[in-house]
């Protein structure tokens, strides 16, 4: 049997070390790699994740504000309906919305309609969800304003700040951005009915749509505009208020006006004392005392029974009524 010489082991021994430790190594670096590999992978995924959850957040915020928006300028109304009276100023009116449009109450007022829809209630709810998959969320809403943009239309206004951190704090969103948000007034009732009838002749704003023939036909035929008349429609006018000022009983002129005739039969079926001395265009009728000296009685095709339909002067051109016959209010 050949005997192998001590060094030649010391050789082998040592090549077997070498071979081992290159083993280890390339495991361990191996290990590492895939180790590294997977934390990039899962930092990937909270990355995208948070992207996505910013993404949603700032399509759905738009929404939310509609909704928040919608049913803050109702719950605004109902106050108002409570109250009994109008706000003192457009300042007052935009605090009011703000704090309702915010926490769903005002002055300690509960208002049913905004039960679990404020826009805090909703951002809540976000943050309920954000956590859910990881996420801290942490928003502040400022600056919260509102503004007629069309006669139709209101413009909700506020900014936001977030900040979106995942659970680790190794990745973040943090940004602030300035929110308007439309709202047709479509459907809402207007506070110029809901104070001067106690709330109990609630007018809900709609648009008439006129048709081609116009209010009065080429046979004098009116029966348009007693439509629009008895329906209590709106149509938009220069020389009326906006809805928003009618908050405040402001009723001087606007670009963005929208104006009704008040159909008196409506509010005296209510109990309401009618004003019998004033014209029928809303913002007349409820104005504390126009000049009535022009206003025109007895319009040809617009007598009831009894005869209460009156116009002023100003507005027989808007109505298409100049060329009827009609006779000066005694």
């Amino acid at each position: 049997m050949a005997v192998i010489p001590r060094s030649k082991h010391g050789v082998l021994y040592l090549f077997l070390a070498v071979i081992f430790v290159a083993l280890f190594a390339a495991l361990f670096l191996t290990f590492q790699g895939y180790q590294y590999q997977d934390e990039q992978e899962v930092i990937s995924l909270r990355v995208h994740t948070m992207d996505d959850f910013v993404a949603d957040l700032h399509e759905d915020l738009d929404r939310a504000a509609f909704i928040s928006g919608f049913r803050s300028l109702i719950g605004v109304e109902e106050y108002l309906s409570q109250r009994g009276t109008f706000f003192d100023n457009q300042s007052s009116m935009e605090e009011s919305f703000r704090v309702v449009f915010l926490q769903g109450s005002y002055n300690g007022t509960d208002l049913f309609i905004m039960e679990n829809a404020s826009f805090t209630d909703y951002i809540e709810r976000v943050r309920v969800q954000a956590q859910r998959i990881g996420l801290n969320l942490t928003v502040n809403i400022t600056n919260v304003t509102i503004e007629q943009s069309t006669p139709w239309v209101v413009l909700v206004r506020f900014t936001g700040s977030f900040i979106v951190a995942d659970n680790l704090h190794e990745s973040w969103w943090n940004y602030t951005e300035r929110f308007d948000t439309e709202v047709p007034i479509y459907g809402l009732k207007d506070p110029l009915y809901t104070v001067n009838t106690l709330g109990r002749v609630p007018n809900m704003i709609n648009e008439y749509a006129l048709p081609p023939e116009g209010y009065v036909d080429d046979d004098n035929d009116t029966a348009v505009l007693k439509e629009f008349l008895e329906g209590s429609y709106y149509r938009e006018s220069s020389g009326a208020p906006s809805f928003v000022q009618r908050f405040t009983n402001n009723l001087s002129s606007s670009p963005l006006g929208i104006e009704s005739l008040v159909y008196l039969p409506a509010l005296s079926d209510q109990g309401v004392v009618v004003k019998s001395d004033r014209g029928v265009v809303d913002h007349i009728y409820f104005s504390a005392g126009p000049d009535n000296s022009t206003d025109r009685c007895q319009v040809q095709n617009m007598i009831y029974t009894p005869d209460w339909f009156r116009l002023d002067q100003g507005h027989m051109d808007d109505y298409e009524l100049d060329n009827l016959s009609s006779s000066p209010c005694g």
